[in-house]
C-alpha cells in the first residue's frame, strides 16, 4: 500500500474501528488496535465468566486435554490464549487450533511469555513461536 511513497502513517477502516498504522521501516508497521476488551460479554463468550484470565475451554479429549484454561480477550475479534511452558512441545500444524464450539471468528493461541506480558501483544504469529488460527 505504501511501497514507493514517503508516507509514514495510514488509517485502515474496519467494520469495528479506524486503525492507525505507523511505518517503522520499509515493510514494518505498528498498529494501534485500541483498547482490549476483557468482559465476557464484550469478547463475546456464550456464558458469563467473572474472570476471563482463565475460562473453561479445552482442546482434546475431556479426560486428557491437549490445551486447557485459556485467557480470553477481544482485540477486534475474540482470542483464546493458551499459556504453556514450552511452545516447542506442541505440534501446532498437526492439530486443529480452534475447537468447534468456539466463536466463528475466534483465535486460539498457545504462547509462552513472561508473566507481565500482555496477552494481546504476544498472541501474534512470530516465526512459529505462537499460533493464531482464524475460523
Amino acid at each position: 500500500m505504501t511501497r514507493g511513497t514517503p508516507r509514514k502513517k495510514l488509517v485502515l477502516e474496519t467494520a469495528a474501528a479506524r486503525l492507525e498504522c505507523l511505518r517503522r521501516a520499509e515493510t514494518v508497521f505498528t498498529v494501534d488496535m485500541g483498547r482490549p476488551r476483557f468482559a465476557w460479554n464484550e469478547i463475546p463468550l456464550r456464558e458469563p465468566f467473572h474472570d476471563t484470565r482463565k475460562i473453561e475451554l479445552q482442546i482434546g479429549p475431556i479426560d486428557a486435554p491437549i490445551l486447557h484454561t485459556p485467557s480470553a480477550v477481544n482485540m477486534g475479534n475474540p482470542h483464546a490464549i493458551f499459556w504453556v511452558d514450552d511452545i516447542e512441545a506442541y505440534d501446532l500444524a498437526a492439530r486443529p487450533p480452534v475447537p468447534p464450539s468456539s466463536p466463528p471468528r475466534g483465535r486460539a493461541s498457545p504462547v509462552t511469555a513472561p508473566s507481565s506480558a500482555c496477552p494481546a501483544a504476544i498472541s501474534r504469529s512470530n516465526g512459529g513461536r505462537a499460533m493464531e488460527a482464524s475460523r
